[in-house]
């Protein structure tokens, strides 16, 4: 009920980063300049009661979204303050695009294995362009992975030609597809390992440490 009344409480308001200490806990993905602020908090807490949730009713609540994006933000530069100015005027239905950054739209979509028999990630969300346009409604297509504990595990980045020119003809997409981006966060090390300042984006499908 805490984090219930604490999030009803900070509805519609865009708090300034707390001054708390960073601390580093299981479930945390976000870089190092965001550890202890308010946002890290909120997703801290989301994610420990959807586990709990997941552990008592069996399935887990629709939270990926909501994750997913508020960490591709954070990993293309976005400020918290930018993060909530620019979903002050979306709602749940928004088309097209997640989030608005530097000039660009960005559309994320992320996976996340349940750990029960059978949840290893085989198939990510295949993208069309709108059928009247032949465009998409987006400049950047970014696809995060994660491990059941939403620890990031991977993360890359399509601009809208190279995802139509990869996938134009594809009934299909999975990990093996999507790791032919550009990568912006590498396999199998959580963004508390590494500060994801610290992550320099190559050419697509190369990552190194800075």
């Amino acid at each position: 009920m805490t984090l219930i009344s604490d999030a009803r409480h900070q509805a519609g308001v865009c708090a300034e980063k707390s001054m708390a200490e960073n601390t580093e806990t299981q479930t945390a993905t976000l870089s190092a300049p965001v550890q202890g602020s308010k946002a890290a908090k909120l997703r801290q807490g989301l994610v420990e009661l959807a586990l709990d949730w997941e552990a008592y009713f069996g399935v887990l609540p629709r939270i990926t979204d909501a994750i997913s994006e508020l960490d591709a933000a954070f990993l293309v530069g976005m400020t918290e303050a930018e993060y909530c100015a620019g979903g002050a005027g979306k709602t749940a239905v928004t088309k097209g695009r997640d989030f608005y950054f530097n000039g660009l739209r960005y559309q994320v979509t992320a996976n996340r294995p349940s750990g029960k028999p059978g949840s290893p990630v085989t198939k990510a969300s295949l993208k069309k362009p709108d059928r009247y346009t032949g465009e998409f409604g987006w400049d950047r297509l970014m696809w995060l992975l994660y491990d059941r504990l939403f620890i990031l595990q991977e993360a890359w980045e399509f601009t809208a030609k190279e995802y139509r020119d990869l996938f134009s003809d594809s009934t299909r997409v999975g990990p093996r597809e999507m790791r032919k981006g550009r990568c912006l966060y590498p396999s199998g090390r959580g963004a508390h390992d590494s500060g994801l300042s610290k992550l320099t984006a190559q050419s697509p499908g190369q990552c190194v440490i800075a």
